[in-house]
C-alpha cells in the first residue's frame, strides 16, 4: 500500500482501479503512454507504449523503496527492487521521457568525506 501512496503523491492524478484491485497511474507525453500499476503488496508493473505499440514492459516486481527527484533539471522516480536492492528502475519524465534499469547506490548524507 505504501507504493500506491507514493505514486499517488508523485502523479497527483485521479487513479484507475481494475477488477483485481491494481491501481493505475498514466503518464502521457505526445505519442508516448506509460502506465504504472501497483497493488496492495507493493508490486509494480510498468508498461510503455509508443504510437499504440508496447515497447517496454516489466511485470510484478517487488519494490522496497522509491526515490523521487523533482527539481528544475529533472522529474523522475526510482524504484529500488526488493529482491535485488542494488538495482533499480528509473522512470525519468522530464526533461525527456526515459526508462532505465540501473545500479542503485545509497548515499550517506551524514557521513564526513574523510570517512569515505
Amino acid at each position: 500500500m505504501e507504493l500506491i501512496k507514493v505514486l499517488h503523491g508523485f502523479f497527483q492524478q485521479n487513479v484507475e482501479v481494475d477488477k483485481k484491485g491494481r491501481v493505475h497511474f498514466v503518464w502521457l507525453e505526445g505519442e508516448d503512454k506509460v502506465i504504472f500499476s501497483a497493488d496492495q503488496w507493493d508490486d509494480l508493473t510498468i508498461c510503455w507504449e509508443k504510437n499504440g505499440e508496447e515497447i517496454f514492459n516489466v511485470q510484478s516486481i517487488g519494490i522496497s523503496n522509491t526515490i523521487i527527484t523533482d527539481d528544475e533539471c529533472e522529474t523522475s522516480i526510482q524504484f529500488v527492487l526488493e529482491r535485488q536492492p542494488s538495482r533499480m528502475f528509473k522512470a525519468q519524465l522530464k526533461p525527456n521521457l526515459h526508462i532505465s534499469f540501473e545500479l542503485y547506490y545509497e548515499i550517506c548524507e551524514d557521513c564526513d568525506e574523510d570517512e569515505l
